[in-house]
């Protein structure tokens, strides 16, 4: 309630008008007021950086789909129908031959590093011998064949292999996925930070030059009343102009930051007429929740070290898998087919179907690429890429108790920090008002002053970069410990 009353005594005494559309667009906010949870869910709606994001979450499931289109259900067909009426070279030749036929057959291969196939073959037949015509009749071909794979896939290990290797790395994608998102909203945070502390440095530049302009009137008094001299005056008189430099380059700023949120963000476009000097930002207190973290958790597994993880498992089931495929491959076969002829097209169908005339095979057979060079090839990448994902993951988990001993340390250093800037800033104001009353009874002098009003803007530009980068080592922690998701659930927040 009180900066909405601060922006109303603000508009009254610059004149500045808010847009209808643009003040209704800042009414229908929570607590009438821009906040880290507006803006962020603001870009979710409509931001280009956060539909990027959302393709890559697209991308989670591919590895697995390709890696389990092995297993697909493969299904063929085909229909052909000729005539054929060249001339035979002897009269017991057929010839005048009409011919129609059906083919379907289903295949699969399975994760045993079994072959199954059913072949359904259906047609019909006419033809002319010695001028005799032969009548239609037609014949249907079933046909079931299996085969296993004895050494180079023996019972499916290198396919079970590759499959669950294609499942990790999809899971691997899903931990880059989240980490990106916990970046994006680090990104917009940092973002929205920024544009606050532009605020807060032109709310500070404007007490620095209120003071400076209320010590310009009590010297200018004091220069009339001659209980003051010129150099003095002028100094003030330079200090106040010096103030105001700083207040317009921090109003820049200001709107620049401002500008850059809306348009990066998405935020309705009305906001851009609006002095964002006057708009109320109210920040996170995410220091709460990393500063808890860092009390409960000795050890944790950021999403980077998820992702180096299952991109190392991935990697090792794949060398597994490669190796495997550099062996020679012996299959063990065996097939029943069986057809039936009828003049009849249902007939026929019924009797291929009932294995009257079966045919029956069973056999070995061994293949293997004398020089087998591209599985030697692959077998050589699929080891490095084991070892190097392995080195990686190790070395990120090596790296990861330190991180997490270092950002905890400086989230404390930033929270000591905090606390001195609050209290410097709190006795720099009471210092400046305590100046201000002995100036304007000639107890104090110019130099010391100005000195109090200089001491007063550094400690306010402290305390601002002081609350940012508070929040900064906050995210940072709640960053390695996998925990911003959370925290923006508990802030309003929900990312897809």
């Amino acid at each position: 309630m009180s900066l909405l009353i601060h922006l109303l005594i603000f508009c009254f005494a610059t004149s500045t008008e808010v847009p209808t559309a643009a003040r209704q667009a800042l009414n229908a906010l929570p607590e009438k007021k821009v906040t880290l949870s507006v803006v962020l869910n603001k870009s979710i709606e409509s931001s280009d950086s956060f539909q990027i994001l959302q393709t890559k979450k697209q991308a989670i499931p591919l590895a697995e789909l390709y890696s389990s289109s092995s297993f697909d259900l493969q299904m063929q067909g085909s229909y052909g129908l000729s005539e054929d009426s060249r001339e035979m070279a002897a009269s017991i030749m057929p010839s005048d031959i009409e011919s129609e036929s059906y083919n379907l057959t289903f295949s699969k291969y399975l994760s045993s590093g079994t072959s199954l196939s059913l072949t359904l073959d259906h047609g019909s037949q006419a033809f002319n011998v010695a001028s005799t015509d032969i009548p239609e009749y037609f014949e249907t071909k079933t046909e079931f064949r299996f085969s296993q794979s004895l050494w180079r896939d023996a019972f499916g290990l290198a396919s079970r292999n590759n499959y669950r290797a294609g499942q990790i790395e999809s899971q691997a994608t899903k931990k880059e996925y989240e980490k990106d998102v916990q970046v994006w909203a680090k990104d917009v945070g940092s973002l929205f930070y920024s544009t606050w502390l532009a605020q807060a440095q032109v709310k500070s530049a404007r007490t620095v030059t209120a003071l400076r302009k209320r010590l310009l009137n009590i010297s200018r008094k004091k220069l009339q009343r001659g209980t003051t001299e010129q150099p003095d005056f002028l100094q003030i008189e330079a200090s106040y102009m010096a103030a105001l430099s700083t207040q317009e380059e921090a109003e820049e700023a200001l709107q620049e930051a401002w500008q850059r949120l809306v348009v990066l963000v998405k935020l309705p476009l009305e906001w851009l007429d609006i002095d964002a000097s006057i708009i109320p930002m109210s920040l996170d207190e995410p220091s709460k929740t990393a500063r808890l973290l860092c009390e409960t958790q000795k050890q944790v597994e950021s999403y980077a070290l998820k992702e180096l993880e299952a991109k190392a498992k991935a990697a090792r089931l794949k060398d597994l898998a490669s190796e495997n495929l550099k062996k020679p491959d012996i299959q063990f076969t065996a097939s029943i087919a069986s057809n039936g002829i009828e003049n009849d097209a249902a007939e026929a169908i019924s009797e291929a179907g009932d294995y009257e005339h079966d045919q029956w095979f069973v056999g070995l057979s061994f293949s293997y690429p004398l020089e087998n060079s591209k599985a030697k090839a692959d077998a050589i990448q699929a080891n490095i890429e084991r070892k190097v994902w392995e080195a990686r993951y190790q070395e990120a988990k090596a790296n990861l108790d330190a991180d997490w001993i270092s950002r905890c340390n400086d989230l404390r250093l930033k929270v000591r920090n905090w606390d001195r800037a609050m209290e410097i800033a709190k006795k720099q104001r009471l210092r400046a008002r305590l100046e201000e009353k002995r100036f304007s009874i000639g107890k104090s002098n110019v130099l010391q002053m100005v000195q109090a009003g200089n001491d007063l803007a550094q400690s306010e530009f402290n305390l601002n970069q002081a609350e940012i980068a508070l929040r900064e080592a906050a995210w940072q922690v709640m960053d390695l410990s996998s925990q911003v998701r959370s925290y923006l659930q508990g802030i309003g927040v929900q990312i897809p």
